[in-house]
């Protein structure tokens, strides 16, 4: 790899202080930052009013960044289209089930050199204590993508409409599992017959969530096709034919049938606006990274105006990473680019800025929380989503709604969790590429059906785990369990 030279001079050790130094335009190495939204994009306007603030940060450090943001849905493949044609990115964000793939094929660079030159407060922030995010993200000795630290643990959680649990003097404190909600539900439904006794959250509803993909034994290793269940062992198992499974599928499918489950399950995704803040639902099962189930439920109870409590019911691991950044191979400077991302690890001005905009522009410091402006294009569109895609979010400031000291208490809660055996194994499907298309096929033709208790488990489990079988389910999980029995021997 060839080594990039600065052309200030002094500019190395500048990247490590916030100490500005005088450097001519022509100095400046252009740094091109591609990211997305999870909701509209916002304005021309208001993205050119966040770069010109984040470059006062920047340029004395001889960076003048570019920022550009399109819609989460088409994010992935607007970089490929852009990775194909040559295009210049210089930072990007990245995800777990295609980070494979984009090593193998040479679309992200190693980081080593740039890491290890330019990267000394990245290194500092992530300490011991999340040394683990950076060795997941390491393939063959080599560096590929660098961590974005805010809270990663994530655990199952039951939502309960607290006002209904009051009205009929339910104990919360005896469920520890989704299996406890029953005789709940049944209350519910004997007597509330216009309220949903449970709903599906916005994200899923779904057995492998349930048992598998945030649980501290069980590992659904990304895609739920080969799974861990024996924490003694590391010998996949085809979750979809286990005992768990269908004992789950039997209970979803006889809460169906006796109308404790939400009738349009399969088709009302929006919890929040379709029962939930209307009061019309009592529980929902969930999942989330919140570092206080109280102070989620309180803000959840003022975000939606139903007074709601949190219950957690499994332990908070770290099973992916989400996002974290790389640097593809059309970047034309990526000394720069690290020197960027470093100065996202250590400066509260520039995380505020690129989480939520421009002081006075798009929010106000009221009483020591960033509160933002209700005509801001930048806060509404960038405000939910940057703070878990760029940088450190725990150098960044409380936004409104939050209680004091929320970012330094997220950080105390993802130091104290877990991670999964399995972090950071990436399966490469290229050689069972028609199984897996087959796979999901089959996936979606049964698994919602069955795992939203539409379908009955005695006659259509069977159906699907042939159909698994003939789509070729065996060799899927003996190539996973060929790599990862590679990759644990690359680990030793």
């Amino acid at each position: 790899m060839k080594k990039h030279v600065l052309l200030a001079a002094g500019i190395a050790a500048l990247s490590l202080s916030a100490a500005a130094t005088a450097v001519s335009a022509e100095e400046l190495k252009d740094v091109y930052l591609f990211t997305c939204t999870f909701m509209d994009i916002p304005s021309s306007e208001a993205v050119e009013k966040v770069t010109e603030k984040v470059n006062e940060i920047m340029n004395p450090l001889g960076v003048n960044v570019h920022l550009e943001y399109t819609n989460v849905a088409t994010y992935d493949e607007e970089v490929s289209r852009r990775l194909a044609a040559g295009e210049t990115i210089d930072l990007m964000n990245s995800m777990e089930w295609n980070f494979g793939s984009l090593i193998s094929n040479g679309s992200i660079i190693p980081l080593n050199e740039y890491y290890d030159e330019y990267g000394a407060d990245i290194k500092a922030a992530i300490g011991d204590d999340f040394q683990y995010l950076v060795d997941a993200l390491t393939s063959g000795g080599e560096l590929y993508g660098i961590p974005q630290l805010s809270s990663k643990h994530t655990y199952n959680d039951i939502l309960i409409n607290k006002t209904l649990a009051d009205k009929y003097g339910m104990d919360l404190s005896t469920i520890d599992s989704y299996d406890d909600l029953e005789p709940f539900m049944l209350t519910i439904k004997e007597n509330e017959p216009g309220v949903k006794p449970i709903i599906r959250s916005g994200i899923t509803f779904s057995g492998t969530t349930a048992v598998c993909t945030f649980n501290e034994d069980y590992e659904a290793l990304g895609d739920g096709i080969g799974v861990l269940m024996d924490p003694e062992s590391y010998e996949l198992v085809n979750f979809y034919a286990t005992d768990e499974y269908a004992e789950f599928c039997r209970n979803i499918h006889r809460w169906y049938t006796e109308g404790l489950v939400s009738d349009d399950i399969a088709t009302s995704g929006d919890r929040v606006h379709t029962y939930w803040q209307t009061g019309n639902a009592f529980a929902c099962i969930d999942h989330t990274t919140d570092y206080s189930t109280e102070t989620a439920g309180k803000m959840l109870s003022a975000q939606y105006g139903v007074d709601t409590e949190m219950i957690r019911i499994s332990t908070p691991v770290c099973s992916n990473q989400i996002y974290f950044t790389t640097i593809p191979y059309t970047s034309e400077n990526p000394d720069a680019a690290m020197i960027f991302l470093n100065e996202m690890y250590k400066n509260t001005e520039l995380m505020n800025t690129l989480y939520y905009g421009v002081e006075g522009v798009d929010w106000d410091l009221v009483d020591g929380f960033i509160t933002g402006k209700e005509d801001s294009s930048f806060f509404a569109s960038c405000g939910t989503s940057q703070p878990m895609i760029w940088g450190n979010y725990f150098v960044s400031t409380e936004t409104a709604g939050n209680e004091e000291g929320a970012v330094q208490k997220a950080l105390e809660f993802t130091k104290s969790g877990k991670s999964t055996r399995t972090l950071g194994f990436l399966f490469d499907t290229t050689n069972v590429s028609a199984q897996y298309a087959a796979i999901q096929n089959v996936l979606q033709q049964y698994q919602e059906g069955l795992e939203f208790g539409i379908l009955d488990p005695e006659t259509e489990l069977p159906n699907f785990l042939q159909a698994l079988e003939d789509a070729g389910v065996d060799e899927f999980i003996a190539e996973k369990q060929r790599q990862l029995d590679a990759w644990l021997a690359e680990k030793e």
